[in-house]
């Protein structure tokens, strides 16, 4: 695991595939076929007046298989906009981040990105979310059905 002042960006320069699809409205979306997952660590605690808290403290993102860490919101910010930038994304031209259990993570960060679009089953339990309009952000837990432990295995035994 590298911090993100260590990454070499030109990890993203072979990210070449992509896979075609259509929106509702029948615009052409792309997507880089390609693994990208988030995930922070967090720690709650009590303020003097007995209100519960909760902060980040640490995030990690795995860019096809390269895991990048990084302490403050900033620097996730940051990272993000480095791989826009480099990616040329935009609204046609995503890449997919699987968070999972993102209905936790989703209270973390919905007040720090734009979001054009949230798909929930309840309040505050997204399904996916496209945030700044080409990061498509959505629930591996939701999809998997499964505990994080249990993917890990099932996608260990499929190599």
């Amino acid at each position: 695991m590298v911090h993100i002042k260590n990454f070499d960006y030109s990890v993203l320069d072979s990210l070449q595939d992509m896979v075609v699809s259509k929106d509702r409205n029948g615009e052409v979306i792309r997507y880089y076929n390609y693994p990208f997952t988030f995930d922070i660590e967090t720690s709650s605690f009590y303020t003097p007046t007995e209100n519960k808290m909760a902060c980040m403290y640490a995030w990690a993102m795995t860019v096809n298989g390269v895991s990048v860490y990084g302490r403050t919101w900033r620097e996730f910010q940051f990272f993000l906009e480095e791989i826009k930038l480099r990616l040329h994304l935009d609204y046609h031209n995503r890449i997919i981040i699987y968070i999972h259990n993102l209905s936790y993570e989703f209270q973390f960060i919905r007040r720090r990105f734009y979001f054009s679009k949230v798909f929930a089953r309840k309040k505050r339990h997204p399904i996916k979310a496209l945030m700044d309009n080409c990061f498509e952000l959505k629930c591996s837990y939701f999809l998997s059905g499964l505990s994080l432990e249990k993917t890990a295995e099932n996608l260990t035994s499929v190599k």
